[in-house]
């Protein structure tokens, strides 16, 4: 028997990922794509503070990461722009696998899924309590008690 890994999800490959943050920089900068290079300045491109601001943003939503505002502050290139997304993707990728496998191991798999779905669609996600099955939900101080015949 045969195993086959094509259905689990690839991590991000980092040249993929630089291809995306020039492609965020040209779009949010409204300049030709050939023009945002890992050598280009922000100067260069005519880049000011409240571009980058919105291309962090931008960054933000393209890759579903959150830059930390003092570590955006210090980065002074494309490059390094570049260096903390690759870094935050990969983070965020290992966190998944650690839930995922959480969620699997503790049968909260279901619940999990219905708040991942629920982000995607752009609607409010269920709390855990609410996405879990209803048998789950039982508390101590929900159960009924058990009746004692004396």
């Amino acid at each position: 028997m045969t195993t086959d890994s094509t259905h689990e999800p690839q991590p991000a490959a980092p040249s993929d990922i630089e291809d995306r943050v020039l492609k965020v920089i040209a779009t949010t900068k409204r300049i030709p794509r050939e023009s945002v290079t890992v050598d280009s300045s922000f100067e260069a491109l005519g880049i000011d503070s409240l571009d980058r601001l919105n291309i962090l943003f931008d960054l933000e939503s393209e890759f579903d990461i959150q830059i930390n505002d003092e570590d955006a502050k210090r980065v002074e290139t494309i490059r390094q722009m570049i260096a903390g997304v690759v870094q935050l993707v990969q983070n965020r990728e290992a966190g998944e696998a650690v839930s995922a496998a959480a969620a699997e191991s503790t049968g909260t798999a279901p619940a999990v899924e219905a708040v991942k779905q629920a982000a995607a669609s752009g609607h409010r996600a269920p709390t855990p309590t609410e996405a879990a099955p209803a048998s789950a939900r039982q508390t101590p101080m929900t159960k009924k008690p058990a009746s004692s015949e004396e």
